[in-house]
Protein backbone atom coordinates (compact mmCIF):
# COMPACT_ATOMS: atom_id res chain seq x y z
CA UNK A 1 0.00 0.00 0.00
CA UNK A 2 1.35 3.40 -1.03
CA UNK A 3 1.55 6.73 0.47
CA UNK A 4 0.91 8.72 -1.83
CA UNK A 5 -3.11 9.01 -1.86
CA UNK A 6 -5.37 11.41 -3.69
CA UNK A 7 -8.15 11.67 -0.83
CA UNK A 8 -8.28 13.47 2.33
CA UNK A 9 -10.91 12.54 5.02
CA UNK A 10 -11.82 15.17 7.71
CA UNK A 11 -13.36 14.10 10.72
CA UNK A 12 -14.63 16.42 13.46
CA UNK A 13 -13.91 14.22 16.68
CA UNK A 14 -11.08 13.43 19.15
CA UNK A 15 -9.59 9.68 18.06
CA UNK A 16 -11.84 8.45 21.20
CA UNK A 17 -14.63 10.74 20.76
CA UNK A 18 -17.36 8.97 18.83
CA UNK A 19 -17.75 4.97 18.76
CA UNK A 20 -19.91 4.77 15.83
CA UNK A 21 -18.56 7.33 14.34
CA UNK A 22 -15.24 6.12 14.12
CA UNK A 23 -16.40 2.58 12.99
CA UNK A 24 -18.42 3.77 9.86
CA UNK A 25 -14.82 5.83 9.05
CA UNK A 26 -12.75 2.98 9.87
CA UNK A 27 -14.36 0.36 7.99
CA UNK A 28 -14.99 2.65 4.78
CA UNK A 29 -11.50 4.01 4.90
CA UNK A 30 -10.10 0.47 4.77
CA UNK A 31 -12.51 -0.68 2.50
CA UNK A 32 -11.43 2.41 -0.11
CA UNK A 33 -7.35 1.94 0.98
CA UNK A 34 -7.75 -1.68 0.08
CA UNK A 35 -9.38 -1.52 -3.03
CA UNK A 36 -7.27 1.15 -4.62
CA UNK A 37 -3.95 0.47 -2.51
CA UNK A 38 -3.54 3.87 -1.56
CA UNK A 39 -3.26 4.54 2.14
CA UNK A 40 -5.85 7.40 2.79
CA UNK A 41 -5.00 9.88 5.41
CA UNK A 42 -7.50 11.10 8.04
CA UNK A 43 -7.37 14.93 10.00
CA UNK A 44 -8.97 16.09 12.84
CA UNK A 45 -8.90 19.56 14.43
CA UNK A 46 -8.98 17.94 17.91
CA UNK A 47 -5.36 16.39 18.30
CA UNK A 48 -2.33 17.81 19.07
CA UNK A 49 0.28 14.49 17.83
CA UNK A 50 -0.75 11.76 14.90
CA UNK A 51 -2.24 9.28 16.09
CA UNK A 52 -2.71 5.62 15.48
CA UNK A 53 -5.90 3.84 16.03
CA UNK A 54 -6.69 -0.02 14.86
CA UNK A 55 -4.88 0.51 11.70
CA UNK A 56 -6.07 4.25 11.01
CA UNK A 57 -3.13 7.35 10.93
CA UNK A 58 -4.80 10.67 12.28
CA UNK A 59 -3.39 13.51 11.53
CA UNK A 60 -3.54 16.99 13.77
CA UNK A 61 -4.88 20.10 11.98
CA UNK A 62 -4.73 22.59 15.30
CA UNK A 63 -2.01 24.45 16.61
CA UNK A 64 -3.87 25.08 19.20
CA UNK A 65 -1.51 24.69 22.46
CA UNK A 66 -4.22 24.38 25.18
CA UNK A 67 -6.44 21.41 25.94
CA UNK A 68 -7.84 20.35 23.16
CA UNK A 69 -9.57 17.59 24.82
CA UNK A 70 -11.19 20.36 26.94
CA UNK A 71 -12.19 21.98 23.89
CA UNK A 72 -14.16 18.93 22.66
CA UNK A 73 -16.18 18.34 25.61
CA UNK A 74 -16.75 22.27 25.73
CA UNK A 75 -18.12 22.23 21.93
CA UNK A 76 -20.07 18.69 22.99
CA UNK A 77 -21.53 20.30 26.02
CA UNK A 78 -22.94 23.32 23.71
CA UNK A 79 -23.94 20.58 21.10
CA UNK A 80 -26.62 18.99 23.80
CA UNK A 81 -27.46 22.44 25.97
CA UNK A 82 -30.54 23.30 24.91
CA UNK A 83 -29.67 27.29 25.31
CA UNK A 84 -26.10 27.17 23.60
CA UNK A 85 -27.51 24.95 21.11
CA UNK A 86 -29.67 27.20 20.00
CA UNK A 87 -27.89 29.99 20.64
CA UNK A 88 -24.47 29.15 19.56
CA UNK A 89 -24.22 26.01 17.04
CA UNK A 90 -25.29 28.05 14.38
CA UNK A 91 -22.20 30.45 14.83
CA UNK A 92 -20.00 27.05 15.97
CA UNK A 93 -20.67 25.80 12.63
CA UNK A 94 -19.33 28.62 10.91
CA UNK A 95 -16.71 29.43 13.11
CA UNK A 96 -15.08 25.88 13.25
CA UNK A 97 -14.39 26.23 9.40
CA UNK A 98 -11.85 29.05 10.56
CA UNK A 99 -10.52 27.02 12.98
CA UNK A 100 -7.88 24.75 11.11
CA UNK A 101 -8.89 25.85 7.72
CA UNK A 102 -5.26 27.15 7.13
CA UNK A 103 -3.58 23.88 8.43
CA UNK A 104 -6.26 21.52 6.50
CA UNK A 105 -4.98 23.46 3.39
CA UNK A 106 -1.29 23.39 4.03
CA UNK A 107 -1.85 19.39 4.56
CA UNK A 108 -3.49 18.80 1.46
CA UNK A 109 -1.61 20.84 -0.97
CA UNK A 110 1.95 19.30 0.55
CA UNK A 111 -0.01 16.25 -0.28
CA UNK A 112 -1.20 16.91 -3.08
CA UNK A 113 -4.63 15.70 -2.57
CA UNK A 114 -7.50 15.79 -5.14
CA UNK A 115 -10.29 15.50 -3.26
CA UNK A 116 -12.14 16.10 0.30
CA UNK A 117 -14.27 13.27 2.24
CA UNK A 118 -15.95 15.40 4.87
CA UNK A 119 -17.49 12.98 7.97
CA UNK A 120 -21.15 14.77 9.31
CA UNK A 121 -22.92 17.32 8.30
CA UNK A 122 -21.13 19.60 11.17
CA UNK A 123 -18.11 18.98 8.80
CA UNK A 124 -19.01 20.61 5.78
CA UNK A 125 -19.01 24.29 6.13
CA UNK A 126 -14.64 23.52 6.78
CA UNK A 127 -14.70 21.15 4.31
CA UNK A 128 -16.35 23.61 1.28
CA UNK A 129 -14.11 26.33 2.51
CA UNK A 130 -11.25 24.30 2.04
CA UNK A 131 -11.95 22.43 -1.19
CA UNK A 132 -13.01 26.27 -2.86
CA UNK A 133 -9.70 27.88 -2.07
CA UNK A 134 -7.68 24.70 -3.71
CA UNK A 135 -10.77 24.38 -6.13
CA UNK A 136 -11.34 20.59 -4.66
CA UNK A 137 -14.39 18.21 -4.78
CA UNK A 138 -16.03 17.67 -1.63
CA UNK A 139 -17.58 14.71 -0.91
CA UNK A 140 -20.00 14.60 2.01
CA UNK A 141 -20.16 11.07 4.12
CA UNK A 142 -23.42 12.22 6.35
CA UNK A 143 -23.45 9.60 8.90
CA UNK A 144 -26.95 11.46 10.86
CA UNK A 145 -29.05 15.09 10.19
CA UNK A 146 -27.67 17.42 13.10
CA UNK A 147 -30.72 19.84 13.34
CA UNK A 148 -32.67 16.33 13.82
CA UNK A 149 -30.79 15.06 16.45
CA UNK A 150 -31.35 17.96 18.25
CA UNK A 151 -35.13 17.92 17.85
CA UNK A 152 -34.84 14.70 19.18
CA UNK A 153 -32.76 15.04 21.72
CA UNK A 154 -35.02 18.17 22.45
CA UNK A 155 -32.62 20.85 22.43
CA UNK A 156 -33.93 22.55 19.20
CA UNK A 157 -37.61 23.09 18.10
CA UNK A 158 -38.51 22.51 14.24
CA UNK A 159 -39.78 25.54 12.91
CA UNK A 160 -37.55 28.04 14.81
CA UNK A 161 -34.97 30.03 13.53
CA UNK A 162 -31.89 28.16 15.22
CA UNK A 163 -33.20 25.19 13.69
CA UNK A 164 -33.68 27.12 10.05
CA UNK A 165 -30.43 28.33 10.39
CA UNK A 166 -28.73 25.03 11.22
CA UNK A 167 -30.29 23.85 7.65
CA UNK A 168 -29.54 26.59 5.67
CA UNK A 169 -25.88 26.08 6.58
CA UNK A 170 -25.94 22.39 5.62
CA UNK A 171 -28.30 22.77 2.62
CA UNK A 172 -25.85 25.33 1.27
CA UNK A 173 -22.85 22.99 1.74
CA UNK A 174 -24.33 20.05 0.35
CA UNK A 175 -25.48 22.19 -2.68
CA UNK A 176 -21.66 22.83 -3.31
CA UNK A 177 -20.47 18.85 -2.58
CA UNK A 178 -20.02 16.67 -5.94
CA UNK A 179 -21.01 13.54 -4.20
CA UNK A 180 -23.43 12.83 -0.91
CA UNK A 181 -23.34 9.98 0.90
CA UNK A 182 -25.65 8.88 2.95
CA UNK A 183 -26.65 5.42 5.30
CA UNK A 184 -30.31 4.93 4.41
CA UNK A 185 -33.00 4.79 1.44
CA UNK A 186 -35.22 7.25 4.43
CA UNK A 187 -32.18 9.47 4.74
CA UNK A 188 -31.83 9.61 0.92
CA UNK A 189 -35.29 10.77 0.81
CA UNK A 190 -34.80 12.98 3.34
CA UNK A 191 -31.95 14.70 1.83
CA UNK A 192 -33.37 15.32 -1.20
CA UNK A 193 -36.99 16.81 -0.44
CA UNK A 194 -35.25 18.71 2.40
CA UNK A 195 -32.22 20.12 0.58
CA UNK A 196 -33.84 20.20 -2.93
CA UNK A 197 -30.62 18.10 -3.98
CA UNK A 198 -30.86 15.77 -7.10
CA UNK A 199 -30.99 12.45 -5.90
CA UNK A 200 -29.04 11.32 -8.75
CA UNK A 201 -25.66 12.77 -6.87
CA UNK A 202 -26.30 11.05 -3.41
CA UNK A 203 -25.74 7.31 -2.94
CA UNK A 204 -25.84 5.32 0.20
CA UNK A 205 -23.73 3.68 2.36
CA UNK A 206 -25.18 1.41 4.34
CA UNK A 207 -23.88 0.35 8.05
CA UNK A 208 -22.60 -3.55 7.76
CA UNK A 209 -20.54 -6.35 9.25
CA UNK A 210 -16.99 -7.62 8.39
CA UNK A 211 -16.87 -11.76 8.55
CA UNK A 212 -14.65 -12.96 11.34
CA UNK A 213 -13.27 -15.93 12.10
CA UNK A 214 -14.85 -17.35 14.98
CA UNK A 215 -17.40 -19.62 16.49
CA UNK A 216 -20.23 -18.20 18.57
CA UNK A 217 -20.64 -19.96 21.92
CA UNK A 218 -24.56 -19.54 23.30
CA UNK A 219 -23.68 -22.01 26.42
CA UNK A 220 -23.93 -18.96 28.30
CA UNK A 221 -27.00 -16.83 29.61
CA UNK A 222 -25.57 -13.39 28.94
CA UNK A 223 -27.92 -10.92 27.50
CA UNK A 224 -26.16 -7.55 26.90
CA UNK A 225 -26.81 -3.91 25.23
CA UNK A 226 -23.34 -2.73 23.40
CA UNK A 227 -24.18 0.15 22.50
CA UNK A 228 -23.80 3.91 23.52
CA UNK A 229 -25.42 4.55 26.73
CA UNK A 230 -27.12 7.95 25.22
CA UNK A 231 -30.68 9.66 24.81
CA UNK A 232 -31.14 8.09 21.17
CA UNK A 233 -30.90 4.64 22.47
CA UNK A 234 -33.54 4.79 25.23
CA UNK A 235 -31.80 2.32 26.87
CA UNK A 236 -33.99 2.79 29.62
CA UNK A 237 -36.28 0.63 28.24
CA UNK A 238 -33.71 -2.48 28.36
CA UNK A 239 -32.76 -1.85 31.97
CA UNK A 240 -36.48 -1.70 32.94
CA UNK A 241 -37.58 -4.91 31.42
CA UNK A 242 -34.48 -7.11 32.72
CA UNK A 243 -37.02 -7.07 36.34
CA UNK A 244 -39.12 -9.01 34.38
CA UNK A 245 -37.48 -11.72 32.08
CA UNK A 246 -37.80 -15.09 32.99
CA UNK A 247 -35.02 -17.03 33.49
CA UNK A 248 -33.19 -16.76 36.99
CA UNK A 249 -29.39 -17.26 35.51
CA UNK A 250 -29.79 -14.90 33.11
CA UNK A 251 -26.50 -12.30 33.41
CA UNK A 252 -26.89 -8.84 32.08
CA UNK A 253 -24.57 -6.24 30.66
CA UNK A 254 -24.34 -2.69 29.27
CA UNK A 255 -21.94 -0.23 27.98
CA UNK A 256 -20.32 1.65 30.89
CA UNK A 257 -19.75 4.71 28.23
CA UNK A 258 -22.12 7.39 26.89
CA UNK A 259 -23.36 10.81 27.91
CA UNK A 260 -26.62 9.30 29.91
CA UNK A 261 -24.15 6.43 31.61
CA UNK A 262 -24.73 8.37 35.10
CA UNK A 263 -28.36 8.90 34.46
CA UNK A 264 -29.55 5.19 33.64
CA UNK A 265 -26.84 3.43 36.33
CA UNK A 266 -29.23 5.41 38.92
CA UNK A 267 -32.20 3.95 37.51
CA UNK A 268 -30.18 0.71 38.29
CA UNK A 269 -30.10 1.23 41.41
CA UNK A 270 -33.44 2.55 42.17
CA UNK A 271 -34.97 -0.12 40.02
CA UNK A 272 -32.80 -2.87 42.10
CA UNK A 273 -31.82 -4.80 38.86
CA UNK A 274 -28.31 -6.37 38.97
CA UNK A 275 -26.90 -5.02 35.78
CA UNK A 276 -23.03 -5.66 34.81
CA UNK A 277 -21.14 -2.64 32.98
CA UNK A 278 -17.92 -3.30 30.92
CA UNK A 279 -16.15 -1.46 28.12
CA UNK A 280 -13.90 -3.09 25.85
CA UNK A 281 -12.73 -0.19 23.37
CA UNK A 282 -10.73 -2.70 21.27
CA UNK A 283 -12.50 -4.11 18.74
CA UNK A 284 -11.21 -7.66 19.28
CA UNK A 285 -11.85 -7.77 22.62
CA UNK A 286 -15.75 -6.25 22.17
CA UNK A 287 -16.18 -9.18 19.42
CA UNK A 288 -14.76 -11.54 21.58
CA UNK A 289 -17.11 -10.94 24.50
CA UNK A 290 -20.07 -10.63 22.00
CA UNK A 291 -19.17 -14.16 20.88
CA UNK A 292 -20.25 -15.69 24.81
CA UNK A 293 -23.40 -13.67 24.96
CA UNK A 294 -26.35 -15.10 23.90
CA UNK A 295 -29.25 -12.39 23.10
CA UNK A 296 -28.11 -8.55 21.71
CA UNK A 297 -30.85 -6.06 22.91
CA UNK A 298 -31.11 -3.48 20.23
CA UNK A 299 -33.44 -0.13 21.87
CA UNK A 300 -34.15 3.16 20.48
CA UNK A 301 -35.49 5.95 20.58
CA UNK A 302 -38.77 6.22 17.95
CA UNK A 303 -38.00 9.32 16.05
CA UNK A 304 -37.21 10.83 13.04
CA UNK A 305 -33.23 10.95 13.76
CA UNK A 306 -32.91 7.82 14.82
CA UNK A 307 -35.05 5.91 11.97
CA UNK A 308 -32.70 7.75 9.27
CA UNK A 309 -29.44 6.87 11.42
CA UNK A 310 -29.24 2.76 10.92
CA UNK A 311 -27.26 1.58 13.74
CA UNK A 312 -24.23 -0.11 13.52
CA UNK A 313 -24.38 -1.89 16.61
CA UNK A 314 -27.38 -3.87 14.30
CA UNK A 315 -24.58 -5.74 12.22
CA UNK A 316 -21.90 -5.52 15.32
CA UNK A 317 -24.68 -8.38 17.13
CA UNK A 318 -25.34 -9.97 13.39
CA UNK A 319 -21.44 -10.21 13.17
CA UNK A 320 -21.12 -11.81 16.34
CA UNK A 321 -23.80 -13.91 15.64
CA UNK A 322 -26.05 -12.74 18.44
CA UNK A 323 -30.00 -13.31 18.01
CA UNK A 324 -31.80 -9.98 18.31
CA UNK A 325 -33.75 -8.18 20.37
CA UNK A 326 -35.47 -4.93 19.21
CA UNK A 327 -38.34 -2.44 19.86
CA UNK A 328 -39.89 -2.01 16.39
CA UNK A 329 -39.48 1.89 15.21
CA UNK A 330 -40.22 0.97 11.71
CA UNK A 331 -37.13 1.75 9.11
CA UNK A 332 -33.98 -0.38 10.08
CA UNK A 333 -35.60 -2.46 12.49
CA UNK A 334 -37.62 -4.19 10.05
CA UNK A 335 -34.77 -6.06 9.38
CA UNK A 336 -35.27 -8.37 12.47
CA UNK A 337 -38.08 -9.18 10.81
CA UNK A 338 -37.70 -9.79 7.52
CA UNK A 339 -34.79 -11.83 7.89
CA UNK A 340 -35.66 -13.71 10.67
CA UNK A 341 -32.89 -12.75 12.88
CA UNK A 342 -34.37 -12.21 16.47
CA UNK A 343 -38.11 -10.46 17.97
CA UNK A 344 -39.76 -7.21 17.24
CA UNK A 345 -41.54 -5.44 20.41
CA UNK A 346 -43.45 -2.59 21.36
CA UNK A 347 -42.01 -0.24 23.34
CA UNK A 348 -42.68 -2.16 26.56
CA UNK A 349 -40.54 -3.21 29.34
CA UNK A 350 -42.95 -6.67 29.49
CA UNK A 351 -42.88 -7.17 26.30
CA UNK A 352 -39.14 -6.88 26.02
CA UNK A 353 -38.07 -9.28 28.75
CA UNK A 354 -41.24 -11.40 27.29
CA UNK A 355 -39.14 -11.62 23.98
CA UNK A 356 -35.30 -11.68 25.80
CA UNK A 357 -36.78 -14.83 27.91
CA UNK A 358 -38.20 -16.64 24.95
CA UNK A 359 -34.86 -16.78 23.17
CA UNK A 360 -33.38 -17.50 25.66
CA UNK A 361 -35.28 -20.89 26.51
CA UNK A 362 -35.24 -22.40 23.02
CA UNK A 363 -31.20 -22.65 22.50
CA UNK A 364 -32.05 -24.79 18.96
CA UNK A 365 -33.10 -21.29 17.98
CA UNK A 366 -30.71 -19.11 19.46
CA UNK A 367 -28.45 -21.89 17.46
CA UNK A 368 -30.61 -21.18 13.89
CA UNK A 369 -31.03 -17.54 13.97
CA UNK A 370 -26.87 -17.32 14.69
CA UNK A 371 -25.35 -19.89 11.81
CA UNK A 372 -28.09 -17.81 9.80
CA UNK A 373 -26.15 -14.10 10.86
CA UNK A 374 -22.99 -15.30 10.24
CA UNK A 375 -24.18 -16.53 6.74
CA UNK A 376 -26.04 -12.94 6.08
CA UNK A 377 -22.60 -11.32 6.76
CA UNK A 378 -20.69 -13.41 4.76
CA UNK A 379 -22.44 -12.88 1.90
CA UNK A 380 -25.07 -9.89 1.86
CA UNK A 381 -24.24 -6.76 4.99
CA UNK A 382 -20.63 -6.70 4.50
CA UNK A 383 -18.55 -3.75 4.19
CA UNK A 384 -17.25 -4.73 1.22
CA UNK A 385 -20.70 -4.61 -0.50
CA UNK A 386 -21.45 -1.99 1.03
CA UNK A 387 -18.46 0.53 0.07
CA UNK A 388 -18.52 -1.05 -3.64
CA UNK A 389 -20.90 2.19 -4.77
CA UNK A 390 -18.14 4.92 -3.23
CA UNK A 391 -15.12 3.19 -4.49
CA UNK A 392 -17.01 2.76 -7.88
CA UNK A 393 -17.42 6.33 -8.08
CA UNK A 394 -14.04 7.54 -6.55
CA UNK A 395 -12.38 5.30 -9.45
CA UNK A 396 -14.36 7.03 -12.54
CA UNK A 397 -13.73 10.28 -11.06
CA UNK A 398 -9.65 9.11 -11.00
CA UNK A 399 -9.77 10.02 -7.63
CA UNK A 400 -8.71 6.58 -6.33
Amino acid sequence: MVDSAQLAIYYPHTVEGSLGSFRRVKEITEELSVKSGQKIPIYTPFERATKTKEGLTFHPLSKFRGELDFFYDLIKSAYYNPLLSNALLPKILVSMSKFSSKEFVKQITKRQLRAIQAEHDVSLPIAIRVGQELDLPVIADIHNITAEELVAKRCLKRGSQSFANIQSIVGACLARCELVVVVSELMKDYVVNTYSLDKNKIIIVPPAGKPRSHNPYHGTLNVVYAGTVSYREHVDLFVRSTKYVNCESAQFYMTAKGEDLKKIVRLVKSLKTRINTFWLPNENDLFNFLSICSVGVLTSSNDLARKMGTPIKLFDYMTAGLPLVVNDIGAWSSLVKDEKIGLLTGDDPMELANAISSLLQDPLLLEEISKKELLLIRRNYNWTNAVRPLYEWYKKKGIL
